[in-house]
């Protein structure tokens, strides 16, 4: 007996709490009661019949065919499949025609209240934040800085969160699940909303909507108050997250750190889209570059601008000599040790491509790839290749490569081809030169992984049958991460504890069943398949025992198709030049230097200072602030210098998003804005620090060797770190 006591005096405790809780959302109901009716009365909710909601409805288009054109013309016409409009006692409500079932068991609109005011108490926002970096190697400017604000914002923050009601500013809001729009019309009312996003994938509640929801109220409030309103309307979870991804991109994307989400309702295409966001989430706030790492791609491209390596040309042109030739694409995942023997036997039958540390593990296995591929831009990736101690080994090869490697590491091959990288400062300066674009493309889907290098200059080069070796992006739980011949093992076979391995994600395998992966080889899968989405003309298989990859092919070796008697070194020497430019890179390096000189940046961060400098006196007009400055970078797009936008546009992002979870954080406003001002001062001498920087580092090609940032990755003769 005495020892179920505790549990009794616990379960009473807990059920106390409860009831002390419940009483207080009564209360808290029972003193806003008088509010609510008059919100209620506001919006005519206390009862409706028909033509209460025809009137709603021809309002609703009116106010739509100004604001929403698209959504109106879907809408003239439409027809409901499922849901239907239906009142109940006197009260709208939605009704499943093939259940018979009401949507709302209660009254819709005091339904949308609770949920409402039980949100408001507890509003759910993104825990998301920019991570202080213990190391910074390389000395950038951009870390340096940038750690003393995220260490000032993280103590602000955490300082100040906690039992805040839902704030009447809010810089971001998610409402998944339109219904029948009551909660959507309190949220607008009731708080200004910078960016609203209303998610709803049954077009037919969306429909229903158009007869309760006061649009013809909530657009032109919304439009008065200088908000965004984005409607996802009848979509799935892929294209949903790909729609916002791009309107991040306009809006800004440092405004997710911010993000409030509700959820109206669950229903299955609701969940999809919630797990689906949920999931690719950190795409939205990784891959924006930075000032630092932009300026070191300004150095290397100008630097191979003078070595006058080539060009890849615009990609789409084949041949018969090269659509049919195997290629196999040798990643570095776990899977290639079990291909090496088929790889080494048949290597004459295909032209073989490794990729990054992939070369070491291949050359160990006795394997002679034809081209090799890098991507990664710093100076150690030229240490990590001497590392290999042959150097007569990597003359023989053929470098593929981004244009803002390390000059140093072209200079290691005897014939070289660079592609021009999309979103790159450098490779923006390049396309502004009159001609350029007539010829050459910048080259999408190139990162985040050497593989993704491999796929495009594969393509781009004419080759269009691919088998992709040991590009897992993926393992077993109780499996390898890498090839044990690779830099990640030690030469008895030990993990030398490179790779940091997490589980992050489970993704579906390449044969079946399930695999981990992380953000960065996940990020990788999904740009192969959007290249192999963009290159249906590519035939792509995949013998790796990692993620699935769509567009790619599941392949077992026995199934690939060798190319028998195969002239492969006329077919090198013809890839090489076929469609590769063969009037020297050099020919665009004065223009170059003359669009990234160092004049246009020092009045660039001088109208950023302009804009910054002066305090702001409300949330809202701090967010405006800060998209003035990515308003203002726009403008050198219109003004024809996209580098410079491109050059500062990365490291902007990381700053704002810190700044405006300060200033959205849910305490009293004035404190968010007292230290939105405070901390902006960080920022702004930062911008100061810019043109001094940049005149000293445009033209020097990163200098950090490999025994100075790497050293984990130095291996002796045995195979040992050092």
């Amino acid at each position: 007996m005495s020892d179920t006591l505790p549990l009794i005096e616990e379960t009473i405790r807990d059920l106390e709490e409860k009831i002390s809780h419940l009483k207080g959302i009564v209360d808290r109901q029972q003193e806003n009661s008088t509010s609510y009716e008059k919100v209620a009365d506001r919006l005519c909710l206390l009862g409706c019949d028909d033509d209460y909601l025809l009137g709603h409805y021809h309002r609703n288009m009116a106010i739509l065919e100004h604001y929403f054109p698209d959504v109106h013309q879907a809408m003239l016409d439409y027809q409901p499949v499922r849901y239907h409009i239906d009142i109940v006692d006197g009260l709208p409500n939605l009704r499943d025609i093939e259940s018979g079932a009401l949507v709302y068991p209660q009254a819709a609109f005091t339904t949308a209240l609770c949920q409402y005011e039980e949100y408001c108490l507890a509003p759910k926002l993104s825990s998301s934040r920019i991570q202080y970096t213990d190391e910074n190697p390389m000395g950038f400017m951009h870390v340096e800085f940038l750690n003393q604000l995220v260490t000032a914002s993280d103590k602000f923050v955490d300082d100040n969160v906690g039992g805040e009601r839902l704030p009447k500013d809010i810089g971001m809001l998610l409402i998944f699940g339109m219904g029948l729009g009551f909660h959507v019309e309190l949220f607008a009312t009731n708080h200004d909303i910078h960016h609203l996003y209303i998610i709803e994938p049954d077009l037919d509640i969306f429909y229903a909507s158009l007869f309760t929801t006061a649009w013809f109220h909530i657009l032109p409030l919304i439009d008065a108050r200088g908000g965004t309103l984005q409607l996802n309307l009848g979509i799935e979870a892929e294209e949903f997250f790909e729609a916002h991804l791009n309107d991040s991109t306009i809006r800004g994307r440092y405004n997710i750190i911010s993000t409030y989400g509700f959820v109206h309702y669950q229903t299955k295409a609701i969940a999809e889209l919630l797990e689906h966001y949920k999931h690719r989430y950190y795409e939205l706030s990784m891959g924006w570059g930075f000032y630092d790492d932009a300026v070191m791609s300004i150095a290397h491209q100008g630097h191979n601008l003078h070595g006058d390596i080539p060009f890849v040309k615009i990609a789409g042109k084949t041949d018969g000599k090269l659509r049919n030739v195997p290629v196999f694409i040798c990643g570095n995942g776990p899977s290639l040790d079990r291909h090496a023997d088929f790889i080494r036997q048949h290597q004459d039958k295909a032209i073989v491509i490794s990729c990054g540390t992939s070369l070491r593990a291949l050359k160990k296995y006795g394997i002679k790839p034809d081209f090799h591929c890098e991507q990664e831009r710093t100076y150690p990736i030229a240490g990590l290749l001497d590392d290999i101690k042959d150097p007569e080994f990597l003359r023989e090869r053929v470098l593929l490569a981004p244009g803002t490697v390390h000059p140093e590491v072209f200079k290691k091959f005897r014939k070289a081809i660079m592609a021009p990288k999309h979103g790159e400062p450098a490779t923006d300066a390049l396309e502004s030169i009159p001609g350029f674009t007539d010829r050459f493309e910048a080259a999408l889907h190139i990162n985040p992984t050497v593989a993704n290098t491999a796929v495009y200059m594969a393509h781009a080069l004419g080759f269009r049958t691919l088998y992709l070796f040991g590009v897992d992006l993926g393992h077993q739980r109780s499996g390898n991460h890498h090839s044990v011949h690779s830099v990640y093992y030690k030469a008895n076979g030990d993990d030398r504890g490179i790779y940091q391995e997490t589980d992050d994600y489970v993704v579906p395998g390449n044969f079946g069943g399930e695999v981990i992966t992380n953000a960065f080889f996940n990020l990788s899968r999904i740009c192969i398949e959007r290249l192999l989405k963009r290159r249906p003309e590519l035939m792509c298989f995949n013998l790796g025992e990692g993620a699935l990859i769509r567009g790619a092919i599941p392949c077992h070796q026995e199934d690939v198709l060798l190319a028998d008697n195969l002239d492969k070194a006329g077919v090198l020497d013809f890839a090489a030049s076929f469609n590769v430019d063969g009037e020297g890179a050099r020919r665009f390096e004065k223009p170059y230097w003359e669009y990234l000189s160092p004049q246009w940046v020092e009045p660039l961060c001088e109208a950023l200072l302009a804009i910054l400098e002066p305090d702001v006196t409300s949330r809202r007009a701090g967010s405006l602030q800060m998209e003035s400055v990515m308003e203002r970078l726009r403008d050198e797009i219109r003004a024809g210098r996209p580098y410079l936008n491109s050059l500062f546009e990365g490291s902007m992002l990381y700053y704002h998003a810190v700044l405006v979870r300060v200033l959205y954080t849910p305490t009293e406003d004035q404190r968010c804005v007292a230290a939105y001002n405070e901390l902006k001062q960080i920022y702004l001498d930062y911008i100061r620090a810019i043109p001094g920087h940049y005149k000293a580092h445009y033209q020097r090609p990163n200098s950090l060797s490999l025994e100075e940032g790497y050293n984990d990755w130095l291996v002796t003769d045995e195979g040992e770190a050092s």
